[in-house]
């Protein structure tokens, strides 16, 4: 195994233990963007490397066949749906986000998840990887339920146990207010956190149905 294979290796890891920071600030987005999946930087990394191996190394991706038709035009419908719907709908915000906000903000999920189908891709190719994704997967979930135990315990209990679980927090959560009444593990939210286990899992289940594995 190559350095390169390593790194691919270890980042794929990285972002399947991560998928619980759905709201972490250690993303520069801006204060006023709550959702920040901390997953989202390893999975461009991962596409980083591939593009070094593309234009440097001259190695192209042994991609199996399928998959890119049906997404293209799943994309084509996305933009062209959006676009017919800002030409009839009028420009009146609804929950703080005009027509066009919307459409922008479907955008960059649509491109959030690209990314992750092309990580799922590179790094899901067998049965076995499909396997080791879920065994990490639901590792980084374990460690959120701990850590959100442990949040519980600490507002039970207050002061100075608080106060260092805070901090711990403080590092993986954007956040209005601290602990006060609940727990949230890793993420802000849980619906936030069902959103980037979907985000991440359907686009490798995909890629597993279209590349064909072996056992």
């Amino acid at each position: 195994m190559t350095t390169l294979d390593r790194a691919d290796k270890f980042l794929w890891i990285l972002l399947l233990l991560l998928v619980p920071v759905s709201a972490s600030p250690l993303l520069p987005f801006g204060s006023g963007t709550l959702v920040r999946p901390l997953s989202f930087a390893p999975a461009l990394l991962i596409l980083l490397l591939a593009a070094f191996r593309i234009i440097v190394m001259k190695q192209s991706p042994r991609f199996r066949d399928g998959g890119g038709r049906p997404l293209v035009v799943f994309m084509v419908y996305v933009v062209i749906g959006g676009l017919m719907f800002l030409s009839n709908a009028p420009d009146q915000a609804f929950k703080g986000q005009t027509p066009l906000d919307s459409f922008i903000r479907a955008l960059a999920t649509l491109v959030v998840g690209l990314v992750f189908y092309a990580a799922a891709r590179l790094n899901i190719r067998t049965a076995q990887d499909v396997r080791r994704a879920l065994k990490y997967l639901f590792l980084g979930l374990s460690l959120s339920i701990a850590f959100a135990v442990l949040q519980v315990i600490a507002i039970v209990q207050r002061g100075t146990l608080l106060r260092e679980v805070q901090v711990l927090t403080d590092l993986f959560a954007v956040h209005y207010a601290g602990l006060m009444n609940r727990a949230q593990g890793m993420s802000f939210e849980p619906s936030w956190l069902a959103t980037q286990i979907i985000l991440l899992m359907i686009p490798p289940l995909v890629a597993r149905f279209l590349s064909r594995p072996a056992a």
